[in-house]
């Protein structure tokens, strides 16, 4: 028997309803990038907007609505250990 996975990216469970954006953060860094395996796929994910100036520090950024990536970003060692955090 030949069964078919199919993942809809960007949109959750329910049909036609789309997941809601997070947004994570890696604090003491002008720009990070994490590369995330899930299986046989890899993802770069690059944090952006990272800047130091004299009114202070901003953290790199990475915004998204897809499931799938959110589940990658929090099951990866790096979010565990608080290198990058969920911005609630």
């Amino acid at each position: 028997m030949i069964t078919e996975n199919t993942i809809t990216i960007g949109m959750s469970a329910a049909a036609d309803t789309p997941s809601t954006p997070k947004t994570y953060i890696a604090p003491g860094f002008i720009e990070f990038r994490l590369v995330l395996r899930l299986g046989e796929a890899w993802v770069s994910v690059t944090f952006k907007g990272g800047r130091i100036g004299g009114y202070g520090d901003y953290q790199a950024i990475f915004t998204t609505s897809d499931p799938v990536l959110q589940y990658m970003i929090e099951q990866s060692p790096d979010f565990k250990c608080k290198r990058i955090k969920d911005v609630k």
